[in-house]
């Protein structure tokens, strides 16, 4: 027998299922019960997305779904049922509604809700923090007409607050998208053509997917195109992208419908899953299979789609969602068909052997979900919180559906993310979790699938181990959070702390270096924990080393033969400053107390450049204010001219050719400030701000 199953020998597809059986005895065997009525979700038609965000902060995840007719708010009552709250939270009367995404714009601890329409201008629903919604698209500037299919939040310019993709697929008029850059203020401003990702006026961009794609740190933006092939933009982290889809190897579907991301081989880096129309002849050049794009790691992509196993099932697909449904440490896939546009065709659910490189397989039967409802939306949640998740699939023709999943599953673990300063959802987080050997990625979305949003706490399966060994969380800003040894089978609330953690004990310095140590003391004479410590060159002001003081205050650096900068500081102090000479063998001991010396002054500019220096204040505490974001920017472009943070006195410095710019500081908790100034070379231009 020579059969083949994509490039799968039969035989081997059979092995393999064996294989996987006994190494995890949910696969094949996975139930999912419809509870669409009893759940209180039942009577609801013509959908197009499936948006879940816990917007009153219960614990219990709520559901938006938005329709052609109407769309609803529904409350999830903590008891396995949901209450339709669309009237009285004030997010009623929202009609030709296509997708929608939870975030919390304002920082305000609550989640937000923007919602893409078409023939209608988009609406941003303002959460007052008791369950009650207002429509402030117009005052924010993110009343969008252009006919909008898909949204997604995400911090991409790395200032702390949140901004908002528009993919506009719709009407025949202007389709260019719109990144709205959020002002910090409760404003937005549109910034798709500086920034390089707007399209032309005929792109029909179905849905837009934020995710680092080359694990550098900056979130890149992903497009799924229909009549065309999708675009891989890369951040350059200036505030502007690139264009790598060719290089990169995207180079279909040819009708890109929704996309999403995960890390299905569990290889630390994040392949693409893009829906496609797969109807029509083969030899068309438009017929294509849904496209999974496996990420090499090295900036490139190669579609996979047949070797691991994705049919082409000759239907429409829609929405599409990475999940580890039966917690066997692996993500299997779901995808949605039929859409406004066939009756009749089925979605499908795959099931991850991870026993080989090929290893999905269709287990829609075995699992009874194979709706036929003409699905768009897809969204996955644990709504039940008992461990396992759930499918609520929004249907254009007939009922939506809640699957809940009754089958049997391996232990798990789910994160509740905190984040710092006014990205409280911890977006673009990215979460590695180690069990057994074993490493699983996950990446906090808010906007998704097609048109829809999954729950974005990070869910991840352990199978049969009962703790993960490691959870390594690194949040937007760059701080990095190591757990180690955790329990399965809870939901872990994580905060991102303010400053980093202090780094472990320095080993015994070699022969030839020379030791700084001493103790930090607060105003009172008792030693102070968690004081920062610098080594800098008293020229430069180049850092050679950090450390912090630990709970009986004392510090020690290692550091070559030579002339330093001693600094220390903490939120509450000033910055306590000692010069000291130190010789190869020699040990040096530096006390400090909360004292605040006089910072020297910034140097003098280049004479081809000007200078824009000042200092930086916490109004509310009328002191200087260290790490505060100062950027340059051009008034219209919104391009970068440079970056830099605030010292330990609140003093910033910036170096520019002449010309005209907004200097915009922004800081965690803070709102941006800007201040516009005109300067000519040789010139130096003090400018203060204050929170």
């Amino acid at each position: 027998m020579n059969a083949r199953i994509g490039n799968i020998s039969l035989m081997g597809w059979l092995l393999a299922i064996l294989l996987a059986t006994l190494a995890f005895p949910g696969i094949g065997n996975a139930g999912f019960s419809n509870v669409t009525t009893p759940a209180g979700l039942g009577g609801i038609s013509s959908s197009r997305s499936a948006s879940w965000g816990d917007y009153d902060n219960n614990g219990c995840v709520d559901l938006f779904v938005t329709g052609e007719v109407a769309s609803a708010l529904y409350w999830n009552d903590c008891n396995g049922a949901f209450q339709n709250v669309t009237t009285s939270a004030g997010a009623g009367g929202i009609d030709e509604a296509w997708s929608a995404a939870w975030a919390d714009y304002d920082a305000d601890g609550d989640l937000d809700l923007y919602i893409g329409r078409q023939g209608r201008a988009n609406t941003l629903l303002s959460n007052d923090g008791s369950g009650i919604f207002t429509d402030v698209a117009v005052s924010a500037g993110v009343n969008d007409t252009r006919a909008t299919a898909g949204v997604s939040w995400a911090d991409y310019d790395e200032d702390g607050d949140l901004d908002l993709f528009v993919a506009n697929r719709f009407g025949s008029g202007d389709l260019t998208d719109r990144l709205y850059n959020n002002n910090g203020d409760g404003t937005f401003t549109d910034v798709a053509v500086a920034a390089g990702v707007a399209g032309n006026a005929l792109r029909k961009t179905f849905m837009g997917i934020w995710f680092d794609y080359d694990n550098n740190g900056l979130l890149d933006l992903y497009l799924a195109v229909d009549f065309g092939n999708d675009i891989l933009y890369r951040n350059n982290g200036n505030g502007t992208f690139s264009d790598v889809s060719a290089v990169a190897g995207i180079t279909d579907p040819q009708h890109g419908m929704g996309a999403n991301v995960g890390d299905i081989n569990n290889d630390g880096c994040l392949d693409i899953l893009s829906s496609n129309n797969t109807q029509g002849i083969e030899s068309d050049v438009e017929h294509n299979s849904t496209a999974l794009y496996i990420n090499n790691c090295d900036g490139t992509f190669s579609r996979q789609s047949d070797a691991m196993g994705i049919l082409d099932r000759a239907v429409v697909e829609w929405g599409l969602n990475f999940i580890d449904f039966d917690n066997d440490m692996d993500l299997d896939v779901s995808i949605v068909a039929g859409g406004m546009l066939s009756a009749g065709e089925p979605n499908v659910l795959y099931e991850n052997s991870g026993s080989c490189s090929g290893s999905l397989f269709d287990v829609t039967t075995k699992s009874g979900v194979g709706d036929t409802g003409q699905a768009f939306g897809s969204g996955w949640a644990d709504y039940d919180n008992d461990g396992d998740l759930d499918w609520f699939v929004a249907n254009a023709n007939g009922e939506n559906v809640l699957y809940r999943n009754d089958g049997p599953s391996g232990n798990y673990l789910k994160l509740d993310l905190i984040g710092a300063g006014a990205n409280t959802g911890a977006i673009g987080t990215t979460v590695k979790v180690t069990a057994g050997g074993v490493t699983q990625t996950r990446i906090v979305q808010a906007g998704n699938s097609y048109v829809s949003m999954d729950e974005n706490a990070p869910f991840f399966g352990l199978g049969v181990k009962d703790a993960a060994d490691q959870v390594v969380i690194v949040w937007p800003t760059g701080t990095q959070t190591t757990l180690n040894n955790i329990a399965a089978n809870q939901v872990l609330q994580v905060t991102e702390s303010g400053a980093p953690p202090p780094p472990p004990p320095p080993p015994p310095p070699p022969a030839d270096l020379a030791l700084v140590t001493g103790t930090t003391f607060n105003s009172s004479g008792v030693p102070e924990e968690g004081v920062r410590v610098r080594a800098l060159d008293p020229d430069t002001r180049a850092e050679f080393a950090r450390v912090f003081s630990d709970v009986n205050g004392l510090y020690s650096i290692d550091l070559n033969p030579g002339t330093y900068d001693i600094r220390a500081n903490k939120t509450g102090w000033g910055a306590s400053s000692i010069f000291v000479t130190v010789g190869a063998g020699e040990t040096h001991t530096v006390d400090f107390g909360s004292g605040t010396p006089p910072p020297p002054p910034p140097p003098p500019p280049p004479a081809d450049l000007a200078l824009v220096t000042g200092t930086t204040f916490n109004n509310a505490a009328g002191v200087p204010e260290e790490g505060v974001r100062v950027r340059a920017l051009d008034p219209v472009t919104r391009a970068e001219s440079a970056r830099v943070f605030s010292d330990a006195n609140g003093l910033y410095s910036l170096d520019l050719p002449a010309g005209t710019y907004d200097i915009r500081a922004n800081k965690s908790g803070w709102g941006a400030i800007s201040v516009f100034v005109t300067v000519v070379a040789g010139e130096t231009r003090t400018v203060d701000i204050s929170q």
